[in-house]
């Protein structure tokens, strides 16, 4: 039976929100004849997904002890080994530990580990000290944006914040085309009428397509009570499809004494936003709320 440890393994200790870096290993077999392998898993408790890149092709694998497996297709006898090297992308913020295994076919189409490295990664994007206490919450997960025959549609949720006591914020996201007779969209991100993000699906991409990114919220904008709207605009009638999904981090110097989640307030949003919502606006080059760009905004295509 064959048994296989890590060899060589070159693996970042830190990178950068949706920038590819490198990796490489070397599995060995140092068992008898049969099938080997190694796995990039992404741990349970990770901050986000992790985008792994390996001959050719992109694996996006959640924090959920999911992982990319690389084996060998027949039974090996000693001494084989397995190279590999590719490219991984952090979609979130945080502090990362991913596991390398070494592993041996002990049935078919059964792996047990052998061998095993946890290679700590800092992403850029973390919360700065400065803020004592931080909380996150998902406010919206996995929204369906479906505009239609219309030409934009958005989702609205409000907070209440203590304003004596909060230090900053920052928004992280994903956004997938799902579908579209032609393609050719624009994702946006607004905090109480101001924009902080928006990013553009062309023709020329797939479905399946993610784009993500973090942008952080200017002090001056966080008010007692807060909206946050997210959006899909489009060419009516060519009904492109997006799922999204958006958490807030908000940092504060103590803990707050109220902390009410973020829900749907439908009567304050149509007092506030009714005649913008209504006022509408038809294409890819401008969404319904592009008002403001503020200069702090992180993401890649």
């Amino acid at each position: 039976m064959a048994k296989g440890v890590i060899e060589e393994l070159t693996f970042p200790s830190s990178a950068e929100i949706d920038i590819q870096s490198n990796w490489s290993l070397v599995a060995h077999n140092i068992g008898t004849t049969g099938r080997f392998a190694a796995i990039i898993v992404n741990a349970s408790g990770n901050p986000g997904d992790i985008k792994v890149t390996w001959g050719g092709k992109e694996w996006i694998l959640p924090p959920t002890n999911q992982g990319l497996r690389i084996f060998s297709s027949a039974p090996e006898p000693n001494c084989m080994r397995i190279r590999a090297n590719g490219q991984i992308a952090f979609t979130v913020g945080g502090n990362y530990n991913i596991r390398i295994l070494a592993q041996h076919e002990g049935a078919p189409d059964v792996w047990l580990s052998d061998d095993e490295r946890i290679i700590p990664v800092n992403v850029a994007g973390v919360m700065p000290p400065e803020w004592p206490i931080v909380k996150t919450e998902q406010v919206f997960n996995n929204v369906r944006l479906d505009p239609g025959i219309m030409p934009e549609t958005l989702k609205h949720k409000t907070k209440t914040v203590d304003t004596s006591i909060v230090l900053g914020g920052r928004i992280s996201y994903t956004v997938e085309l799902v579908s579209s007779i032609l393609t050719g969209c624009t994702f946006g991100i607004a905090w109480n009428n101001q924009i902080l993000e928006e990013r553009g699906f062309l023709i020329t991409d797939p479905y399946g397509k993610v784009k993500t990114g973090v942008v952080d919220i200017p002090l001056s904008w966080i008010k007692p009570t807060n909206v946050l709207t997210i959006g899909l605009s489009h060419v009516p009638a060519m009904f492109n499809v997006a799922v999204a999904n958006v958490a807030v981090t908000l940092g504060y110097s103590s803990d707050p004494t109220v902390d009410p989640p973020w829900e749907v307030n439908w009567w304050d949003l149509l007092k506030k936003y009714g005649p913008w919502i209504a006022l509408g606006v038809t294409g890819l080059v401008i969404l319904p709320f592009l008002i403001y760009k503020p200069p702090t905004k992180r993401g890649k295509d």
